[in-house]
Protein backbone atom coordinates (compact mmCIF):
# COMPACT_ATOMS: atom_id res chain seq x y z
CA UNK A 1 0.00 0.00 0.00
CA UNK A 2 3.13 2.12 -0.13
CA UNK A 3 5.84 2.72 -2.33
CA UNK A 4 7.96 -0.04 -0.29
CA UNK A 5 5.38 -2.81 -1.36
CA UNK A 6 6.39 -2.18 -5.28
CA UNK A 7 10.08 -2.96 -3.98
CA UNK A 8 10.04 -6.02 -2.55
CA UNK A 9 8.88 -9.62 -4.27
CA UNK A 10 6.66 -10.79 -1.98
CA UNK A 11 2.96 -9.36 -1.03
CA UNK A 12 1.80 -8.88 2.33
CA UNK A 13 -1.95 -10.15 1.44
CA UNK A 14 -3.50 -10.12 4.84
CA UNK A 15 -3.12 -6.39 4.71
CA UNK A 16 -3.92 -5.85 1.46
CA UNK A 17 -7.32 -7.67 2.16
CA UNK A 18 -8.13 -6.09 5.26
CA UNK A 19 -7.17 -2.66 3.93
CA UNK A 20 -9.86 -3.29 1.14
CA UNK A 21 -12.60 -4.82 3.56
CA UNK A 22 -12.36 -1.64 5.72
CA UNK A 23 -12.72 0.78 2.74
CA UNK A 24 -16.09 -1.18 1.41
CA UNK A 25 -17.16 -1.16 5.10
CA UNK A 26 -16.83 2.63 5.01
CA UNK A 27 -18.93 2.73 1.99
CA UNK A 28 -21.19 0.62 3.31
CA UNK A 29 -21.74 2.67 6.22
CA UNK A 30 -21.80 6.00 4.22
CA UNK A 31 -24.67 4.31 2.19
CA UNK A 32 -27.01 3.18 4.74
CA UNK A 33 -26.94 6.34 6.49
CA UNK A 34 -27.94 7.91 3.64
CA UNK A 35 -31.25 6.31 3.74
CA UNK A 36 -32.43 6.68 7.40
CA UNK A 37 -35.73 4.24 6.90
CA UNK A 38 -33.67 1.34 5.07
CA UNK A 39 -30.65 -0.91 6.29
CA UNK A 40 -29.20 -1.84 8.99
CA UNK A 41 -28.79 2.04 10.51
CA UNK A 42 -32.36 2.78 11.35
CA UNK A 43 -33.27 6.90 12.53
CA UNK A 44 -36.42 7.43 14.00
CA UNK A 45 -38.59 10.60 13.12
CA UNK A 46 -39.65 11.33 16.82
CA UNK A 47 -36.57 13.75 17.58
CA UNK A 48 -36.73 15.76 14.34
CA UNK A 49 -40.93 16.05 14.79
CA UNK A 50 -40.47 16.91 19.01
CA UNK A 51 -37.97 19.81 17.40
CA UNK A 52 -39.96 20.93 14.82
CA UNK A 53 -42.80 21.62 17.13
CA UNK A 54 -40.06 23.45 19.73
CA UNK A 55 -39.25 25.54 16.88
CA UNK A 56 -43.15 26.45 16.17
CA UNK A 57 -43.92 27.15 20.11
CA UNK A 58 -44.43 30.43 20.62
CA UNK A 59 -41.54 32.40 22.75
CA UNK A 60 -42.70 33.59 26.08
Amino acid sequence: MSYGYGLGNHRHIFSVLSLALAIALVLMVIVDLDRPGRGFIRVSERSMLQLQTQLHAPVP
